[in-house]
C-alpha cells in the first residue's frame, strides 16, 4: 500500500507537514501578537505591579508614621 502525502509534502518532503508537528496550540490572540502592549498578559502584569508598588508606599507610609511618633515621644522625654 503506497503512503499518502499531500500535495504540500510532495512539493516540500524536506519541510515538516505532519500536523502534529506543525500545528503548535496558542493561547495568545493575533491582537496579542501584533500589540502585545495591550494583551491581557502584559495588563495582569501591569496590574500587579501597580498593586505592588501600592503596597510598598503604603508600607513606607506606616514606618515614616511610626518613626514620626517615636520622634515624638523621645523629643517629649527630653523636654520634661
Amino acid at each position: 500500500m503506497a503512503e499518502r502525502t499531500s500535495v504540500a509534502g510532495q512539493i516540500w518532503p524536506h519541510l515538516p507537514h505532519d500536523d502534529a508537528r506543525v500545528a503548535k496550540p496558542s493561547n495568545r490572540t493575533v491582537a496579542d501578537a501584533m500589540w502585545p502592549s495591550l494583551s491581557q498578559e502584559r495588563k495582569v502584569e501591569e496590574a500587579r505591579r501597580v498593586r505592588a508598588q501600592a503596597e510598598q508606599k503604603a508600607r513606607s507610609r506606616r514606618t515614616a508614621d511610626n518613626l514620626q511618633t517615636v520622634l515624638e515621644s523621645l523629643r517629649r522625654e527630653k523636654c520634661n
